[in-house]
């Protein structure tokens, strides 16, 4: 008879709670570190402090890790999972457009939807897997999401969805439908440079909060009860409906005016 290790019984005695995961990591870090370690080092930095926490924090998610090339984040909303992930991958090209091309620090997101097992500050399952194995299919600077998130956001953002049909993952028994978000889609280019982020009132106040917001977070996911339904099922091919503008960063003109 098989006996369960400790780490598997504490999973399966953990909360599973249903949320939006995010995962991302850089596409070819070990040859930017090879390159230039100080250099790469640097700017990976800033893209994590200046971008990617505060965008995170402001579309209401919680920073679970950073791996050094990647990181994963968890979200009650799904919408807004997908629209911190657009707004990521487009403020991060904005900021490498200013680099040389050999400076360049791309990212790969996967989103996916569905029950995560709750184990102090961190989350484990079968849906968080998914999520990274969405990220590692997904091309340099694009966004990958489940057929089960794309059938929760298409009225909701006003994106253009590719359908990439079903793909088996590593590791993952059934199938799942892809979709990749397309640029230079209508909700994309309503993303804010990054410089606006950066320099704006909302980023310092986003910065004061992320870290009490991230432990608030996880607290409320341990509180709230899961539905039952499994929602890595496969979504439709149907085309996205309305659409809602993302959550960007105030106009600079109207910060401009509104500065003594």
């Amino acid at each position: 008879m098989r006996r369960n290790s400790g780490k598997e019984a504490v999973q399966r005695d953990s909360p599973r709670k249903l949320a939006a995961i995010l995962a991302a990591d850089i596409v070819g870090y070990s040859r930017l570190m090879g390159s230039d370690e100080t250099g790469t080092h640097l700017r990976v930095q800033k893209i994590m402090h200046h971008l990617i926490r505060p965008a995170i924090a402001a579309h209401r998610g919680c920073l679970v890790k950073t791996t050094g090339d990647g990181f994963l984040a968890v979200f009650e909303s799904p919408v807004e999972a997908v629209r911190c992930a657009i707004f990521t991958q487009r403020n991060i090209s904005g900021h490498n457009h200013e680099l040389p091309l050999s400076q360049w620090v791309q990212f790969r997101i996967g989103v996916n939807l569905g029950d995560v097992i709750v184990e102090g500050e961190d989350i484990y399952g079968e849906s968080v897997n998914i999520a990274a194995r969405l990220e590692r299919l997904a091309e340099p600077g694009s966004v990958y999401i489940s057929g089960g998130l794309h059938e929760e956001v298409k009225r909701e953002i006003g994106c253009a969805y590719q359908p990439l049909g079903y793909r088996r993952l590593k590791n993952i028994p059934s199938t799942v439908f892809v979709y990749r978000i397309a640029p230079k889609s209508p909700a994309t280019e309503r993303a804010r440079d990054w410089r606006t982020w950066r320099n704006g009132a909302l980023f310092a106040s986003v910065l004061l909060t992320s870290a009490a917001s991230g432990g608030l977070f996880l607290g409320q996911l341990q509180d709230r009860q899961a539905p039952s339904k499994d929602h890595t099922q496969v979504g439709s091919n149907s085309a996205p409906a309305s659409a809602t503008n993302l959550v960007s960063p105030p106009d600079p003109s109207e910060r401009a005016a509104a500065s003594p």
